[in-house]
C-alpha cells in the first residue's frame, strides 16, 4: 500500500487562515483502508479542511493526517453515505441537485463533514447533528472500527463525543437521513443563506477561520466583542472584522502569535467588562507558547 506522505510540508494552502506553518510529517490517505493503516501504525492528528484551526507559526511536530481525499457521497436509497473529507458546500449542492432537503445551511460552512460532526457545526438554527443516523469511526485505543448511533454521540452546542474523548475516535464517514424536497424551494433557501452570510460575515477571500469564540450561553460573542470596541482593531496584520466582531482576519501575513495576542486582548476585555470568559471555537495545533496556553485554557 503506497500512502501519500510528505516531510517538512508547508501548510499555508491547507488552512483557511493561510498561516505559514511547517509540519514535520503529513499524510494524505485516499480511502478508509489507508486511513486505518496509518492509524494502526502511527499516532497522528487528523485534519479536515483546515477551516476551524489555527496552525502554529512555530511549526507542528506531531504527524498530521488530512482527510481531503476522502470525498465520496453515495445515495443509499433512504439514506446517504458521506465520507469525512467531503466539503460541506459540495454536499449541500449534491443534496440540492438530487432534490434532498435539510442540508441547505451547509452551503455557508467552508469545512469538511468530519470536522462539522466533530464540533457539531451549525448555522441558521440548524446543526449537522439534526439529520445524522450514525457515524463510522476508527477507535485508536481499541484499534477497531466502531459505528455510533446518533443517541450515542452526546451532541450539544459545538460539542460531541469526539471532542470530549480527546481524539480517541477518528471519523471516517457518516450516514444521514434522506428527506425528499422540492428543488426550487431548496435552491431558494440556499440562495437566501448565502446572501445572508455575505451580508453579515466576512468572505473567505480574506483569510479567516470562521467564528473565533463560542457564544456564551445567552450571549452573542460578536456583540460582546463589539461592545468592547474591537471592530476593525489591527494587530500586526491580524484584524477584527468590521462586519462581524467574532471573526479575526489575516489581512497582511499575520503569524499565529498575532492572532493569539488579539484573542487574548479580547478575552481580557470581555471578562473585565462583563465577567464572561470567552472560550475559543477554533482549535490551536502545534507548538504552543505561554500566551497561547492561556487563551486555550478552559
Amino acid at each position: 500500500m503506497s500512502i501519500e506522505k510528505y516531510e517538512k510540508y508547508n501548510l499555508k494552502n491547507l488552512n483557511t487562515y493561510k498561516i505559514e506553518s511547517i509540519a514535520e510529517i503529513v499524510y494524505f490517505p485516499k480511502n478508509e483502508d489507508e486511513v486505518i493503516e496509518i492509524l494502526k501504525n502511527h499516532k497522528v492528528r487528523v485534519i479536515g479542511a483546515g477551516s476551524n484551526v489555527l496552525f502554529s507559526s512555530q511549526g507542528i511536530s506531531e504527524p498530521l493526517l488530512f482527510m481531503k481525499n476522502m470525498d465520496k457521497i453515495e445515495d443509499m436509497g433512504d439514506k446517504i453515505y458521506v465520507e469525512a473529507g467531503v466539503m460541506s458546500p459540495k454536499f449541500s449542492k449534491w443534496a440540492s441537485d438530487n432534490d434532498i432537503e435539510g442540508f441547505e445551511f451547509l452551503s455557508t460552512i467552508p469545512s469538511s463533514i468530519g470536522g462539522n460532526i466533530y464540533m457539531n457545526a451549525g448555522a441558521y438554527g440548524c446543526a449537522i447533528s439534526d439529520l445524522i443516523v450514525s457515524v463510522n469511526v476508527y477507535d485508536t485505543e481499541a484499534k477497531k472500527l466502531v459505528t455510533f448511533s446518533k443517541d450515542e454521540l452526546n451532541f450539544s452546542y459545538r460539542n460531541s463525543i469526539f471532542a470530549q474523548k480527546n481524539d480517541r475516535f477518528v471519523i471516517l464517514s457518516a450516514i444521514f437521513e434522506k428527506k425528499e424536497g422540492k428543488n426550487e424551494e431548496i435552491k431558494k433557501k440556499i440562495d437566501n443563506f448565502v446572501k445572508n452570510r455575505q451580508e453579515k460575515q466576512p468572505s473567505l477571500k480574506t483569510p479567516n477561520a470562521g467564528s473565533v469564540f463560542k457564544n456564551p450561553q445567552g450571549f452573542s460573542a460578536g456583540e460582546l466583542i463589539e461592545k468592547c470596541g474591537f471592530k476593525g482593531k489591527n494587530y500586526n496584520g491580524a484584524m477584527v472584522s468590521d462586519i462581524h466582531a467574532n471573526f479575526i482576519l489575516n489581512i497582511n501575513n499575520a503569524k499565529s502569535c498575532d492572532i493569539v495576542n488579539l484573542m487574548h486582548e479580547i478575552q481580557n476585555c470581555v471578562y473585565n467588562k462583563f465577567n464572561i470568559k470567552l472560550v475559543p471555537e477554533i482549535i490551536f495545533i502545534g507548538k504552543m507558547s505561554d500566551k497561547e496556553e492561556q487563551v486555550w485554557q478552559q
